[in-house]
């Protein structure tokens, strides 16, 4: 199937229920996406604006059994992240900050490249291209990403104070991350 083809197949389904665990574009980001997308020579196929996760392991480390007691693609509270470890188990629960993440379609070479030197420019260090066969395909992710472990076998691992540190610092960084889309988009327009 050709560029446009898929393109348009794509963008029908963009603002539909997704597959993500959010299930649709995260707001913060949408005003990026819709620019991409409006452009000729680009769409974008998967994106998420940042979060912050409180994450439990499997009992085996296995991937796709890991347990989410909690994710915002919004700032959030000491409150919220202790509520959330109520649900917790046994295993090792994480406190987790990750910032965005987009895969982007290009036309062509020249396309993905000049895309690419708009995602460096707005402060995307981790931006770069993934696939060349059937289709071009960039990805642009933040560096601002942070892990800590936070309880194990239902005990906290951490000071509530440390905890505080934590949220405080997930909420400076996906300030940052959202000044960075800010400027991506304003790139992107330029």
């Amino acid at each position: 199937m050709d560029f446009d083809s898929t393109k348009k197949i794509v963008l029908e389904k963009l603002y539909k229920p997704d597959a993500s665990r959010k299930g649709d574009v995260d707001e913060e980001i949408a005003a990026l996406i819709d620019s991409i997308n409006s452009h000729k020579d680009y769409y974008t196929t998967s994106s998420c604006a940042g979060r912050i996760i409180i994450l439990e392991e499997s009992k085996d480390n296995i991937r796709h059994e890991i347990n989410w007691l909690f994710y915002t693609h919004k700032k959030t509270t000491q409150k919220q992240i202790l509520t959330s470890l109520a649900k917790a188990g046994n295993n090792l629960i994480w406190f987790r900050f990750e910032s965005l993440i987009l895969h982007i379609c290009a036309r062509d070479l020249e396309s993905a490249i000049h895309l690419l030197n708009k995602a460096h420019k707005a402060g995307f260090k981790r931006a770069g291209i993934t696939s060349l066969s059937n289709r071009i395909m960039l990805e642009i992710i933040g560096s601002q990403r942070f892990d800590a472990p936070i309880m194990k076998d239902k005990e906290l691992l951490v000071s509530e104070q440390y905890i505080r540190i934590l949220v405080q610092q997930a909420n400076k960084k996906m300030l940052e991350n959202w000044k960075r889309i800010s400027t991506m988009e304003q790139e992107f327009k330029a």
